[in-house]
């Protein structure tokens, strides 16, 4: 989007043109979610691919049903995984165990041409170590309690995450 620029001295009373113009250059993120899991692999993680990406695996023609293929972990890919296409620019994949944790792996889509294009923004997955549980406090409740039931765990490996759920 080009916009011409114009000056005002006196608070937006007048307006002086000018022969200049200004660019807006829109920034495209691709987001996924969760964003970390085990070091074994198997988290459904869901992909949303920004609408320009989508157009540019065709090379610039709109995307068809399928145009995303797989999904790809690590630069260069190193793993190639299945993706389903859950609707347009969002897909859903499977992450495969990872060699070692913790570590930050990019993660980009296959076009129909095999190529693994990285996300723009920060497409980045966290593998982690396993979490594990060593106790629950309560471990019992009425379900008349389960409304404003508190739960507390604890254990080891936990990472905040605004999502969250017990």
């Amino acid at each position: 989007l080009t916009a011409p620029v114009t000056v005002s001295v006196n608070g937006g009373s007048e307006w002086a043109q000018s022969s200049a113009h200004f660019n807006f250059v829109p920034t495209f993120q691709g987001f996924l979610s969760p964003d970390f899991g085990p070091q074994e692999g198997g988290s459904s993680i869901e992909i949303y691919v920004p609408d320009v990406l989508d157009r540019s695996l065709e090379g610039g023609q709109s995307l068809e049903s399928q145009a995303v293929q797989a999904c790809c972990f690590g630069l260069p890919a190193q793993v190639i995984v299945p993706a389903m296409e859950v609707s347009r620019g969002h897909y859903q994949c499977t992450t495969p165990p990872w060699p070692h944790a913790p570590a930050v792996v990019p993660v980009g889509v296959v076009g129909a041409d095999g190529r693994c294009q990285a996300l723009p923004g920060r497409a980045l997955f966290s593998y982690v170590h396993q979490w594990h549980i060593t106790s629950v406090y309560p471990t019992e409740a009425s379900e008349q309690q389960l409304g404003d039931l508190q739960v507390f765990v604890a254990g080891d490996h936990f990472r905040s995450y605004p999502g969250a759920l017990c």
